[in-house]
């Protein structure tokens, strides 16, 4: 029985920490694409960035509206060497 939970508990954390790490490079992703936005790899008529605007739309209303979160953004970029004000489209 002892076994059965054990095995219910591992599994857990690993759903628990992939989630975990999926979640921290979403929040992180914006900085490497914008270096390959910035270098003309992605160009800004592309099908990519059209995936990239929809799929960090929520990162942007958060970075806009919320403090805490433009202030990491702006740290993040800076640290980057990016312009501080992030915004993909």
């Amino acid at each position: 029985m002892s076994d059965e939970a054990s095995e219910k508990r591992s599994s857990g954390t690993g759903w628990v920490t992939g989630i975990a790490v999926a979640l921290i490079l979403y929040i992180l992703a914006p900085g490497p694409v914008t270096l390959l936005m910035a270098n003309g790899v992605v160009k800004s008529s592309s099908t990519a960035f059209k995936v990239f605007d929809f799929c960090f739309w929520p990162l942007e209303k958060l970075n806009e509206n919320v403090k805490p979160v433009k202030s990491f953004y702006i740290a993040y970029f800076e640290a980057l060497g990016l312009d501080a004000s992030w915004r993909l489209v």
